[in-house]
């Protein structure tokens, strides 16, 4: 953990070439924008262990090489909803 706190700068979606966003562990809120939807290299995306809510962009789902994606999507009520995430967590 990194103990970052706040909202997930949208400006991360400016590195193009990103193939590996560990987000995980820290105390980030709000929800993850859309423009990571533009992040068509990534390759490992983490975002459980945070105050996130709302849904993952379907755009990351449709990533050719996406191996790795998690988020606080488990449980009756799960904080995001997430359909296309191999690792889904209990916040």
């Amino acid at each position: 953990a990194n103990r970052i706190i706040g909202t997930i700068p949208s400006e991360l979606a400016r590195l193009t070439n990103l193939i590996d966003l560990r987000l995980h562990h820290n105390a980030l809120s709000g929800t993850v924008s859309t423009s990571f939807g533009l992040l068509e290299n990534l390759f490992v995306a983490s975002f459980h262990a945070n105050d996130l809510v709302g849904e993952i962009p379907a755009g990351i789902c449709d990533f050719a090489g996406l191996e790795y994606l998690s988020a606080d999507c488990a449980g009756q009520n799960p904080l995001v909803v997430c359909t296309c995430c191999n690792v889904c967590c209990l916040d």
